[in-house]
């Protein structure tokens, strides 16, 4: 398969397409629901101009019907939904722990205040972005699901392995396509609905008994233009006040 996939590249100009023909011919495809969110971009072909597109997500709720249907360990810590005292036993550690940490998390009051709410359920989750490189070295954000648990279990980071194996893609936006903050505000808004119905309804499974899980938000983590974008921060590498955490300016040197 490698070396088929190193054939794509034989046609300069065409690599993506090969290797998107490919994909699909070997059968090499998930099956994880592609959704869409009226989205307002900029377009450039043809002459530039703003217009609002179905665009393209994975939510979080698509990623865990797959997911579960498979076993689940990438979201349970490697453990399999057959084996519901150790993932259970997992999770409760996990927050447990976590109570040290953040014990104002609304997650500790539902527990605490509502019969059948069991920590032992509920999988913390991180929100990543990450403003990478694409073609022409243009810049690309990459916004992604990341379990704070690894599938290698709790004695790994959550990073240890490939980023196919520790994050979930929700979508990917090239910069030329950003208008203004509201691409970004609009799909972030779409994550957080369902983010907020995994929470607060959780996702049931069926594994020889009925078994309800929760996705509970925990960070939002990233690089700085990723950062910057999605709290609407004025600070930043190039303004006068760098950090959004102190109230210092930044001494510039050279």
């Amino acid at each position: 398969m490698l070396r088929m996939m190193a054939q794509c590249a034989a046609n300069k100009g065409n690599e993506c397409r090969n290797l998107h023909k490919l994909i699909h011919k070997t059968g090499k495809t998930l099956p994880v629901d592609i959704s869409s969110e009226p989205t307002k971009v900029v377009l450039l072909s043809g002459r530039p101009r703003v217009a609002t597109i179905r665009y393209p997500i994975l939510y979080l709720s698509a990623w865990a019907k797959q997911l579960f249907s498979t076993g689940g360990q990438m979201l349970l810590g490697g453990h399999s939904l057959e084996d519901p005292d150790a993932y259970c036993r997992m999770l409760r550690v996990f927050w447990q722990r976590f109570r040290h940490v953040r014990p104002e998390h609304d997650v500790y009051d539902r527990a605490d205040a509502e019969a059948g709410f069991d920590l032992g359920f509920c999988i913390p989750v991180a929100i990543h972005g990450d403003e990478g490189r694409g073609k022409l070295k243009r810049p690309v954000m990459v916004l992604s699901y990341q379990p704070l648990i690894s599938f290698k279990g709790p004695r790994f980071v959550n990073s240890s392995g490939h980023s196919f194996t520790t994050r979930l893609l929700f979508t990917v936006v090239p910069s030329e396509m950003y208008y203004k903050q509201q691409t970004i505000d609009t799909l972030h808004a779409a994550m957080v609905r369902d983010l907020q119905s995994l929470y607060s309804d959780g996702i049931t499974v069926w594994k020889q008994q009925t078994l309800k899980f929760r996705f509970v938000p925990v960070m939002l983590k990233g690089d700085w233009p990723y950062i910057r974008a999605a709290a609407h921060l004025a600070t930043g590498f190039t303004s006068k006040r760098v950090c959004h955490l102190c109230s210092s300016e930044a001494t510039r040197f050279g």
